[in-house]
């Protein structure tokens, strides 16, 4: 029986240099892989936003007042305040997390049953965050966020 040149058998050492360097290479796609993933912030001015996080905690509180329900049906979007409110000014903001470039602000305009239909039929599918904010002559109002998923 006459021995090959080439082993078809591996040592040890050469088994453990075979896991290290696919590990290794693992490793560095997955590093690729992070390094290329677009990261940004939801949103642009966040500092300045934190700075004014009092004053929207208020504005959160005084919003409790008024409950708002969002419904969905299709692809409509239904604001409905449970009771009638004196505003001067107000608007519903949208907002993607992964893409702030979509992020869009619509004015509040109720009806006189206290609610807004808003249509999605032109929108992104995907989840959409949403947030009435209305102020009267004195008082700021900001309702939760609510997450829309448009399928």
């Amino acid at each position: 029986m006459s021995k090959s040149p080439i082993s078809t058998q591996m040592n040890f050492g050469t088994k453990i240099a075979i896991s290290v360097a696919v590990f290794v290479v693992f490793i560095l796609v997955l590093s690729l892989i992070m390094i290329s993933k677009q990261t940004e912030s939801v949103e642009k001015d966040y500092y300045e936003k934190d700075l004014r996080y009092e004053e929207e905690i208020q504005a959160q509180r005084n919003a409790s007042e008024f409950p708002i329900k969002f419904y969905t049906h299709q692809d409509t979007l239904w604001v409905q305040f449970e009771q009638k409110i004196n505003y001067e000014k107000g608007e519903i903001s949208f907002f993607r997390p992964d893409n702030s470039k979509k992020d869009f602000v619509i004015p509040l305009n109720l009806d006189n049953n206290a609610r807004q239909f808003v249509y999605a039929g032109n929108l992104a599918k995907g989840l959409w965050k949403v947030q009435v904010k209305w102020q009267d002559s004195e008082k700021k109002f900001q309702s939760r966020v609510f997450e829309w998923l448009i399928p």
